[in-house]
Parts: structure tokens; C-alpha cells; sequence
């Protein structure tokens, strides 16, 4: 292996984001990459095992079956659901096949079991190859089984985008399309329904939904779900979106638009794909009976803000105004139905909490701890929920009344009152003490000697989060898709070209171009001081002879002067004599 398995993802998710529309060729090549064999056994490992498994922690005897595999696969020696043969086995399986008898060789075949260990590799490699090459030729309305987009995205984008649509195609194809190319069917219903030539009609009076470029945007970014009621002449416009087989179309217009995009969408897809649709599978709904989709309810609300505007003359007008607002909000009866499956409730109309009786044996801070998790899930759901805080209250009325019961069974107290009164509201405290035969738990818990108990969360409305109104961007992209664009667009050619095109027409200068200059320019004045150094040093060598020379000279003529002082010195004593 050469190369690592997250890289070779990498190039490919960059090179079909490069150019989404060509034909890939080499996808045979991509199989025969062991890297990607390793990668899919790191990511199912972790599945079944619930911990990740480095690449130096893989035996040799794994590799091995892990070559085993993928040459069985390109051999077209691989055979789906094989329950006895298997090229490579999961870590946590230990069972002996050989030894097994007749009887237990037959109740693993036919049995319902999940799909087996090396099944789940050979359909992780095929994601890994194939995500990347459709990922870049998706559209931006589908939001199932796609990384960084999921249910709450969905949502946000209906509470930003759906404001004002008065009627609305709701389907669920994921029954009918069983068996067929799921990924093409939807596309041509996409394609089809993306013509805005007939329905989309935009009206000069409608202030709210024109933009000067001419595209259907939000005026009011403050209030994005307020949509106007009044207009002789409104705009008629689509929109649609898209999770696994649920598909939402909205329309703004007449009832007879959307009869008629019905109409053309079961012609369509009975000619292109043989697909039988019906009126009763694409019904049409009006938003005032509440729209249901993913467990929420589309709704609106009727308000009558007050508009301030500019008039003639410079006068500010206040006046009523008469508009509606998008609503998604948490349906009960779905909530009720989910608890209902889950054995929490009884009933339809007043449900009454039923006591957990698949906790018996858990002990309470256990029971606790799991409860709190399925509280946080619920928290979470609902994040976008406008009714957030109510159906988050429900759910922990509904959980914290059937522990109350369960606890009244397990410890014999008779009824809920008495489980409150002694463990509180929360069930914080513990149930089987008893004063006078143990310690305050208090003091138990502070020495160590037993559990922690943790209290059910948000028991009071005051305590569920609000909901999450943060606005949801146009355009939006997950977060590694623009990071892959971004780096896509910096390594084009074009790009840095066109950022120093335009860095000179503005006068300034890269900082690249600046570093180059900063170290030419110190190159440069590093020559002329050195050969300043040179001068100064002949300069230098110069005044050092000088300096000899008017040495020597000081000295010879000192001499002279010694030796004529020496000559008078002589006739003065010759003349004396």
C-alpha cells in the first residue's frame, strides 16, 4: 500500500467535483486499491465493535483476507449473503462453522439475521467510489442520505424558502420505487419540475419577492417567514425538496397549477419509467390544514404587525398591516404514536404513561442515565420545533410517569405520589434507603460506596431550550463541499491569475510579490555593501601609507635637526679654542 485510504478519497472526491458532468472510466482501478479495502475494514470494525481500529493495530492474517476479498469481488467469485463462506470475518465473531450441526447450520440460513460482516466491507467500498462521483452531480434539493445534510436541514430550509405557499404536492414514493434505479427516477422528477418558464410569474407590485437581479428573494431578511396577504397580483412561483422518497412540492398560485404539475409528473413518470402514479399517491393539500412531513407539521399563522414607511413629503406612516407566517411545528399525535411503540403510553386521547417494565432489573442511577439520553435525542429532534418547549415537556411527563410507576412496582411504595415524595421530582434520590438501618446517602456518596444517581432533565418547561430561529444562509453548502470548491478554485490557474489582475488594477501588491521584493531588495543592497566595504578598505590602506610616509618623514627630519645641533655645537667649540 502506498498510499493512505483517506487520500486516495480525497483525489477522487476532488477530481468528479472538478468536473462533475464527465463520464467516469476507472472505477475498476479504484476497486483493485487495497488502501480503500483497509479504510472500509477501519470504518466497519468500528460499527461492529464500537472502537476504531488504527491501521498498524490490523493483523497479517486480516490483511490477507482483506486481499482475499477483493480479489474474490474483481474475480466475480463474491456472492451476496453468503452465510457460511466467508472470505474474512468480523473481530468479535468466534463461532467454529465446521463443528456446527445440521440444525444450527439450517436456523443460521434461514434465520433474519443482518447482513453478513464481509457483505457490509464490499458495500462500504462500493460508497467510498461511488459518493463522490454522484455527489457532484446531485442537486441542492435532495437532502437524504447525503453527508452534511439531514432532517434539520430540511426543515430550515422549508421554514426559509416555503414561506407563502399556499398549496402543496406531498408524496412518498419509497414504497413504489422498490426495486427500480431510485437516484434516476428522482432526478427526471427533478428536472422536471425545475422549469420556472410556466410557473414561475413574478408580479411588479409584489415588493417582497423581487430582487434586482430578478430572483426570488426575501426582502424583509429581519421577518424572512412574513409574507403580505394583500396584492391584486401576486406572485406564482415553486418550489420543491427532496428526502430519500418524500418529495414536498409547494406552489404559490391557484389550485389549477398544482393540479396541473400533478398531471404532467404521472404522465411523465408512467412514459419515461413505466412507473404507475396515482392522484391518492400525489395528494394536494392546502397549508391550512397543516402540511405533515418528517414528523412535523406545516402550518401558518394569520398576524398584524404594525409597517412603518416613508411617505410623500418625508412623513412616517404607522398602519396596521395583515400578513402570515410559515410554522413548523412538533406534531403530537406522532410523538404519542413513537411512545405508544415503545410501550411508554396507553390510550389515544388522554395518554397515561405505562410503567417501563424492560428496566426492572437496571438499577435506578442506570434507568436514569438512559432515560436522560432519550430525553436529549428528543431535545434535539425537536430543535427547530416552534412548539419546542411543550412537546419536549410532554416527552418528559410521559418518561418520568412511567419510571414513577415502574419504581412503585420494583420497591413496593403503591403509587406515584409516594416515589415522588421520597426520590423528588427528578427521581434524583435514591428509592431503597430506609432511615435508621443505613447511612444519609449523602455521606455514602461521599465516601465512594455507592452509585451516582442523576435526575431526569428538563422535568419544567423553564428548562427546555428555546427554539433554535438562527437564520438558515441562501445557497448553502455543507461544509466540506465548500471547502473542497475553495480549494478547487485555488489551484485553477485562472484564479490567481485574475486575483493579480486585479490587485493591479487597484494599485496594491500580493504578499508574495511584497516578500520577493523585501528579499531582491536586500540582495541588492547586500552587493552595494559589500562593494562600499571594498572602497572603505582601500580608503583605509591609503591613510595607513599616509601615515608611514609622515612618520618617516617627522623622523628623517628630526635627524637633521640632531645633526645640526650636533654641527653648531662643533664650531662653538672650535672657536673657543
Amino acid at each position: 500500500m502506498k498510499e493512505d485510504g483517506v487520500a486516495v478519497c480525497s483525489q477522487m472526491w476532488i477530481e468528479n467535483f472538478q468536473e462533475p458532468n464527465k463520464t467516469v472510466t476507472n472505477l475498476t482501478n479504484y476497486l483493485r486499491r487495497l488502501e480503500l479495502w483497509v479504510l472500509a475494514y477501519q470504518k466497519v470494525c468500528a460499527d461492529e465493535t464500537g472502537a476504531y481500529m488504527p491501521r498498524s493495530a490490523i493483523t497479517r492474517s486480516a490483511l490477507e483476507d482483506l486481499l482475499a476479498l477483493r480479489n474474490a469481488v474483481l474475480d466475480d467469485r463474491f456472492k451476496w449473503g453468503a452465510r457460511l463462506q466467508f472470505f474474512i470475518r468480523s473481530p468479535k465473531d468466534k463461532t467454529d462453522y465446521e463443528s456446527l450441526s445440521k440444525r444450527k447450520i439450517r436456523a443460521i440460513l434461514t434465520t433474519t439475521q443482518p447482513s453478513p460482516f464481509q457483505d457490509r466491507i464490499v458495500q462500504e467500498v462500493l460508497l467510498m467510489i461511488l459518493e463522490p462521483v454522484y455527489e457532484g452531480r446531485f442537486s441542492q434539493r435532495s437532502f437524504a442520505f447525503r453527508p452534511g445534510r439531514n432532517a434539520h436541514t430540511v426543515l430550515r430550509v422549508i421554514r426559509r424558502s416555503f414561506a407563502g405557499y399556499l398549496w402543496y404536492i406531498k408524496g412518498d414514493l419509497s414504497a413504489m420505487l422498490d426495486g427500480m434505479k431510485v437516484g434516476m427516477v428522482i432526478s427526471s422528477l427533478m428536472r422536471d419540475i425545475r422549469d420556472k418558464k410556466e410557473f414561475y410569474r413574478p408580479s411588479k407590485s409584489d415588493v417582497i419577492w423581487n430582487s434586482s437581479d430578478g430572483d426570488a428573494e426575501q426582502g424583509n431578511t429581519s421577518w424572512p417567514e412574513f409574507v403580505p396577504t394583500s396584492g391584486p397580483d401576486k406572485t406564482r412561483k415553486i418550489d420543491y425538496i427532496r428526502y430519500g422518497g418524500h418529495v414536498l412540492i409547494g406552489i404559490r398560485g391557484p389550485r389549477a397549477d398544482a393540479a396541473t404539475l400533478r398531471k404532467q409528473l404521472i404522465e411523465f413518470c408512467d412514459q419515461k419509467y413505466m412507473l404507475k402514479l396515482d392522484n391518492e399517491s400525489l395528494p394536494i393539500e392546502h397549508i391550512t390544514k397543516g402540511i405533515m412531513f418528517l414528523d412535523h407539521v406545516l402550518c401558518r399563522r394569520v398576524v398584524y404587525p404594525t409597517l412603518r414607511y416613508t411617505a410623500t413629503g418625508g412623513k412616517i406612516i404607522s398602519e396596521k398591516g395583515v400578513g402570515t407566517l410559515l410554522s413548523v411545528t412538533a406534531s403530537l399525535k406522532q410523538c404519542i404514536k413513537q411512545f405508544r411503540k415503545l410501550s411508554f403510553v396507553k390510550g389515544d386521547r388522554d395518554p397515561d404513561p405505562q410503567p417501563c417494565f424492560r428496566m426492572f432489573h437496571a438499577t435506578q442511577a442506570h434507568t436514569n442515565s438512559q432515560m436522560n439520553k432519550f430525553l436529549s435525542v428528543m431535545v434535539e429532534w425537536y430543535r427547530y420545533a416552534d412548539n419546542r418547549k411543550k412537546i419536549v415537556n410532554f416527552c418528559s411527563y410521559i418518561i418520568r410517569g412511567s419510571l414513577a410507576k415502574l419504581y412503585a412496582a420494583k420497591y413496593k411504595l403503591r403509587s406515584r405520589a409516594k416515589v415522588y415524595k421520597i426520590g423528588s421530582r427528578n427521581l434524583s434520590r435514591p428509592l431503597k434507603e430506609k432511615k435508621g438501618q443505613s447511612p444519609e446517602y449523602h455521606n455514602l456518596l461521599r465516601m465512594g460506596l455507592v452509585e451516582s444517581i442523576d435526575g431526569l432533565q428538563y422535568t419544567r418547561m423553564s428548562l427546555v431550550p428555546e427554539t433554535d430561529y438562527t437564520p438558515f444562509p441562501v445557497g448553502w453548502r455543507p461544509d466540506h463541499e465548500k471547502a473542497l470548491l475553495e480549494y478547487i478554485r485555488l489551484e485553477d490557474p485562472k484564479t490567481l491569475e485574475e486575483e493579480r489582475s486585479c490587485l493591479r488594477d487597484q494599485g496594491l501588491i500580493s504578499p508574495q510579490d511584497y516578500v520577493s521584493m523585501l528579499v531582491w531588495n536586500y540582495k541588492r543592497n547586500a552587493v552595494a555593501v559589500d562593494q562600499l566595504s571594498s572602497v572603505l578598505t582601500g580608503e583605509n590602506s591609503i591613510e595607513t601609507m599616509g601615515s608611514e610616509f609622515l612618520s618617516t618623514s617627522n623622523d628623517e627630519n628630526s635627524n637633521q635637526k640632531n645633526r645640526s645641533e650636533e654641527d653648531n655645537e662643533e664650531r662653538i667649540r672650535v672657536a673657543q679654542m
